[in-house]
């Protein structure tokens, strides 16, 4: 967070439009579009509530002369958003012409003895990390996260489990969603189109359910120091680099698609894995390539028709069979 200067209060712009900064330190309803003239803090105990189809806006200001917005918004207490399919909530930039990193987006902060902050319906726009977490979980449902400039959600540290439900992030930000500290869940959501690798996982108990990472300029998922990551009913298909990039960590990948990625399918520098009734298909490289330290099952699934530049390998792995060798010695599939 950055300092500024500070306008306190609310100020009437115009008969709808309201300025504001500063802390908000009573429970607080908005119900008209707001411009956010400065870093805003909803304060500890402090609940506030954002009603459907209000726009707040944020103005680029720079201090520091980076290039980058410095107008931050706190989350100390709670934050629900409730908008609905017809009335979305938006925070985006009131700039003419809007970029990617006009503001820094929504920080949730508040300690673990705060109520928990959900939001629905809510568009958060042209921000440089669209929402970080860093204290108390929340639940993110039927959310929108576009034209991030470095994440879309990125989790320092979350006391409960932070959940994302049927929510899309794309377009622009360098790393869809970083998970360094804490649980998460993301269920029926989309990661597309980012810079850099769509999912990144560095922490335990992280599950992806019936979700997609799709089209994005790095790997699919990485997943690296991790010890209990769980991914079902998923689809990696036609990232730049890998379906999946596997160091350092455990992960069971169920049910899941991993194809046409210009790379590998799953590439596996180390740790373990168990691969069950999964798809590895048309990807550039090998289906899979697995490192000297690792040791992983592979059960029902099939691996077939990748590597079209030199030879297609098909593989298809009976129902039951483990195989504890593979990863033993540098081996492809």
């Amino acid at each position: 967070m950055k300092a500024l200067a500070l306008i306190f209060g609310l100020i009437l712009i115009s008969s709808t439009v309201f300025g504001f900064s500063g802390h908000i330190t009573s429970n607080t309803t908005w119900e008209e579009d707001i411009i956010i003239t400065g870093d805003t803090w909803v304060d500890e105990g402090v609940t506030l509530t954002i009603m459907p189809g209000v726009i707040i806006t944020i103005p680029k200001v720079d201090q520091n002369a980076d290039g980058l917005g410095d107008i931050d918004f706190i989350i100390n207490g709670r934050l629900l958003c409730q908008g609905t399919p017809e009335n979305r909530v938006v925070f985006k930039s009131l700039e003419v012409s809007p970029q990617h990193g006009d503001w820094v987006g929504i920080t949730f902060s508040a300690a673990e003895d705060q109520s928990l902050s959900i939001i629905s319906y809510l568009d958060i726009i042209n921000s440089i990390t669209g929402i970080l977490v860093n204290g108390r979980n929340l639940t993110i449902n039927s959310c929108y996260i576009g034209q991030a400039l470095e994440f879309g959600i990125h989790i320092l540290s979350s006391a409960g489990t932070t959940s994302m439900n049927s929510s899309i992030i794309e377009l622009g930000s360098s790393i869809g969603v970083r998970c360094a500290g804490g649980d998460f869940q993301l269920y029926n959501s989309i990661v597309a189109n980012c810079l850099g690798n769509g999912i990144e996982i560095y922490t335990d108990n992280i599950l992806l359910d019936s979700s997609r990472s799709i089209s994005n300029g790095g790997n699919g998922l990485v997943v690296s120091q991790s010890s209990n990551s769980t991914v079902y009913n998923c689809s990696f298909n036609n990232n730049l680099l890998n379906g999946i990039s596997l160091s350092n960590g455990n992960a069971t990948i169920t049910n899941s698609s991993i194809d046409n990625n210009q790379e590998f399918g799953v590439l596996q520098d180390s740790g373990n894995w168990n691969l069950d009734l999964c798809n590895i298909t048309n990807n550039g490289f090998y289906g899979i390539s697995t490192g000297l330290a690792s040791i992983s099952s592979i059960t029902n699934s099939n691996i077939l028709e990748n590597c079209q530049s030199t030879s297609i390998l098909e593989f298809s792995v009976p129902s039951n069979e483990l195989n504890t060798n593979r990863g033993l010695s540098d081996k492809f599939y």
